[in-house]
């Protein structure tokens, strides 16, 4: 349990924490793809890793996601 924290936000918390863990949504996936990205490495992105990408990508060519 979180310091401080009741027992919804604790699971709030967690739950927030655990969509960075799951696999890439097909939005994501392909979005990656249109910027380039090889498939191997899209096939394996979690949510997390595949938002941060984005952002890195989307950025680094002054685009907008």
């Amino acid at each position: 349990r979180l310091m401080g924290a009741d027992e919804t936000q604790t699971q709030q918390a967690i739950a927030q924490d655990l969509w960075h863990y799951t696999p890439a949504t097909d939005k994501q996936r392909a979005f990656l793809r249109r910027l380039g990205t090889p498939d191997d490495v899209v096939c394996t992105l979690t949510k997390g890793e595949a938002s941060w990408l984005i952002d890195h990508l989307t950025r680094a060519r002054g685009q907008r996601a």
